[in-house]
């Protein structure tokens, strides 16, 4: 009898298991809605595309905002199956004019999380101006030497032992840990070298008043996501500390509302620290969103939710990966 009533208990605790696992909620990651002739980052999904897979969402799963996520994980709740939330990072214009009908007309709900310091400007993202200047530039000149001089110290040269799309993933890295002021002179100086300083309107983030527009939308939910899009676990407490409340402060400031969710730039396990964490606690953020592969449990860190990335994919391309998350 003991044998058997430990053979039910590992069977019982097996199928809970199973259960949980199967029960666990998909996080989707999307940037841009817009058609592109280039497109290094893999960010951008066309508007047919965006289109087809929130129809097929909306057909196939059960949506859920991130207000009814965090109710399910503060309250412990069972998550529904085949549960999809829906998120942007970044906060291009293209998702106040190509999002916001798809999803409003659908009915589903979507958390946009915004970076700040370029709302209301022409300034494109950083690594859309090192596109600009470096992948988009025939002119690029055979040497270029950057030294920028403050509490960080840069210098390197560009040569022309490597094509423009090897310089431009090297330089993408590069910056990626370099502190904000810095990377900024840097590559300001770099696009001023091939004389091309102009911002593309297609590279554009939104203005204040497109945002406030969008942020009215019943389905749209906005979240902070940096000032300045570092990579946050390569600035010191303080250097954290200004980027994220920077961020909530300017969003709460336009918009005229508390903001409750934030996800992490780039958003990689080497790219947020317990530092990073701990601040957004005492922002009081209720759920922290991440970019690695994972579904949502019960259990999850509600500090570091998992998401997938999405590509621009076709309609059947989008329902093969909807369909392995799920696995």
């Amino acid at each position: 009898m003991p044998l058997i009533k430990a053979f039910k208990s590992i069977l019982y605790k097996a199928k809970k298991i199973k259960e949980v696992k199967r029960n666990g909620a998909v996080i989707l990651l999307y940037h841009r809605v817009i058609n592109l002739q280039s497109d290094p980052q893999q960010l951008a999904v066309s508007p047919e595309h965006f289109e087809k897979h929130i129809q097929l969402i909306k057909r196939k799963y059960d949506v859920l905002s991130f207000d009814e996520l965090y109710y399910i994980l503060s309250t412990k709740k069972k998550i529904p199956k085949k549960s999809i939330l829906i998120t942007f990072d970044d906060g291009y214009n293209d998702n106040f004019y190509h999002c916001k009908d798809i999803l409003t007309n659908n009915k589903v709900p979507a958390v946009f999380f915004v970076s700040t310091s370029n709302l209301n400007t022409r300034t494109e993202f950083w690594w859309d101006s090192l596109e600009r200047c470096i992948l988009n530039n025939k002119k690029f000149p055979l040497v270029v030497d950057i030294n920028i001089e403050s509490s960080f110290k840069c210098s390197f040269s560009l040569n022309d032992n490597r094509d423009n799309a090897e310089l431009y993933d090297r330089l993408i890295e590069d910056f990626r840990s370099v502190p904000p002021l810095e990377r900024n002179l840097a590559i300001d100086q770099i696009c001023f070298c091939v004389d091309n300083e102009s911002g593309r309107q297609t590279h554009m983030s939104m203005n204040n008043e497109e945002l406030i527009k969008f942020s009215n939308s019943s389905y749209i939910t906005i979240g902070a996501h940096t000032h300045n899009h570092p990579s946050l676990a390569a600035l010191d407490y303080e250097g954290q500390l200004y980027e994220i409340g920077k961020s909530k402060e300017t969003l709460e400031n336009i918009l005229k509302k508390k903001i409750n969710y934030f996800s992490y730039p780039f958003g990689s396990l080497r790219d947020y620290n317990n530092d990073t964490k701990a601040i957004c606690r005492n922002l009081e953020f209720l759920l922290v969103a991440a970019n690695y592969p994972g579904k949502v449990y019960k259990t999850t860190n509600t500090f570091e939710l998992p998401r997938y990335l999405v590509r621009n994919w076709n309609e059947d391309e989008f329902s093969e990966k909807l369909d392995s998350f799920f696995l």
